[in-house]
């Protein structure tokens, strides 16, 4: 199996245009392996300036690419083979026409220091909340979500975010010298040791299954 790309031009393509042309990928993919050709859609780029799709697909070769992309009724231009190399412990799914990157971080949460975040969390849903808000999305964060994990090693913070750009949004966060994020470091920092003014390497978690309806 291989990957390739499949090109398009789609001048005047709705966000909703977009969202079928994803669904018509997938289902036709499911079809042709019922037939007994294995095919697999992986995702899509949309490009808003040139009106232009690139889809990736894996597949045996360029002609069951071809194929599947027939069955769905999807014009294209050229499939060419290609290299994937994004990361495998990133989800994504498309909002508004968009890509959105989909993360998981776990932090584990310093011995004796749950009360301090707690009270990290606490006032970030309160007191902090207006700047919370404009801090996310002055950086790229379309949401945001903390949980407490209590596990037989400890109590761990573990976070959900969604942007377009995750790299680019932690890379903004952590250059930042803005009131709040200095803020939200140092108590991260407080709860966790780890200091997002200079961000230590991290293994996010091994993404497993995505669904989406």
């Amino acid at each position: 199996m291989a990957i390739y790309m499949v090109d398009r031009d789609l001048p005047r393509i709705t966000s909703e245009g977009l969202a079928e042309l994803q669904q018509s990928a997938m289902l036709a993919s499911r079809r042709l392996n019922a037939m007994g050709r294995p095919v697999r859609y992986i995702r899509s780029m949309f490009i808003p300036g040139e009106a232009r799709c690139l889809c990736l697909f894996e597949a045996q070769d360029a002609a069951t690419a071809a194929a599947v992309n027939e069955l769905a009724g999807l014009p294209f231009t050229r499939i060419v083979a290609a290299l994937d190399l994004s990361s495998p412990n990133c989800s994504w799914y498309i909002q508004g026409g968009a890509m959105m990157d989909q993360i998981c971080l776990v932090l584990p949460i310093l011995p004796g220091k749950t009360a301090v975040a707690r009270d990290f969390m606490r006032e970030l849903e309160s007191a902090r909340n207006a700047e919370y808000d404009q801090s996310e999305r002055r950086i790229g964060i379309g949401k945001e979500v903390w949980y407490l994990a209590t596990l037989p090693s400890g109590d761990h913070f573990v976070a959900y975010m969604e942007s377009p750009d995750f790299g680019t949004a932690l890379t903004r966060f952590a250059q930042s010298h803005d009131a709040f994020d200095l803020w939200f470091k140092q108590r991260l920092a407080e709860a966790t040791g780890v200091d997002l003014n200079d961000p230590p390497p991290m293994q996010l978690p091994e993404l497993l299954s995505s669904y989406a309806a």
